[in-house]
């Protein structure tokens, strides 16, 4: 748990849920702000033992920053000889890349698969077009729902696993028991599943109803809606600094309403 800061937020407690080191930009600015930053890792990282061929395929398509950091060296040493292109989606997972030596072709403005499909379509892409896409064993596969349409060939392969915590710190677990409603930030349906099977029932129960659950975007917060958060926020970008405004406007506009009732 951090000191907090005096700031707009002093008073205020924050769950961040990513995988454990992945959420330190977040944390940092949510307590410039003066909030109470609790670390709660719903999720981690394991690789599997890959080792895809990239021969035959135009485009590397890489949707989120840990399939970037968990690329496996065949396809990274492909990518950055050019042997292959890659599409990125989003600035964050575009910078990973990057900082890994990799050119990146194409980005995503919209940090989904459905943006990466668009992009790549909106690019003359079509028929013919074969691309590979490492992701995780939890895919859903909708960069291949999106391109099927077009006769867009996506091979998936999964490079990595995402395992769900098995417990929340303490302090998580007594706080919905306690009756008090932090704020938990989400940046991928897995966490919130992780999250929530580590919680006992009760606290899950509590957390679903009261907590002000904020998400990084369009597919988590449609993902909190189906698991019945009833209070959703949704940050503008995929960025910390998105994500920090978005804890700040809905908790303070929580405030405010309990002050009015």
């Amino acid at each position: 748990m951090s000191d907090p800061r005096t700031g707009p937020l002093t008073g205020f407690t924050v769950f961040l849920t990513r995988a454990e080191g992945r959420d330190e930009e977040l944390r940092s600015l949510l307590e410039a702000r003066g909030a109470t930053v609790v670390l709660a890792p719903a999720i981690r990282f394991e690789r599997v033992d890959a080792d895809p061929d990239p021969e035959g395929f135009g485009w590397l398509a890489i949707t989120s920053p840990t399939a970037a950091d968990m690329l496996p060296q065949r396809l990274r040493d492909a990518a950055r000889s050019g042997a292959i292109l890659t599409a990125a989606v989003g600035p964050g997972t575009r910078q990973k890349l990057e900082e890994s030596g990799i050119r990146v072709s194409m980005t995503s403005r919209k940090n989904s698969a459905e943006g990466l499909a668009k992009t790549l379509l909106g690019a003359g892409e079509g028929p013919g077009t074969r691309v590979l896409h490492p992701t995780s064993d939890r895919s859903q596969g909708e960069l291949m729902k999106h391109l099927d349409a077009a006769r867009v060939e996506v091979v998936e392969v999964t490079t990595y696993r995402t395992v769900s915590a098995e417990t929340m710190p303490a302090g998580v677990v007594e706080a919905f028991t306690a009756g008090a409603t932090p704020t938990v930030v989400f940046a991928s349906p897995s966490a919130i599943q992780g999250f929530l099977a580590a919680l006992p029932r009760d606290a899950a129960d509590r957390a679903r109803a009261e907590a002000r659950a904020v998400a990084i975007g369009p597919t988590t917060g449609r993902a909190l809606h189906d698991r019945k958060f009833r209070r959703v926020s949704v940050a503008r970008r995929p960025t910390a600094k998105a994500l920090a405004r978005c804890v700040e406007a809905a908790m303070l506009e929580d405030a405010k309403k309990e002050n009015r009732s």
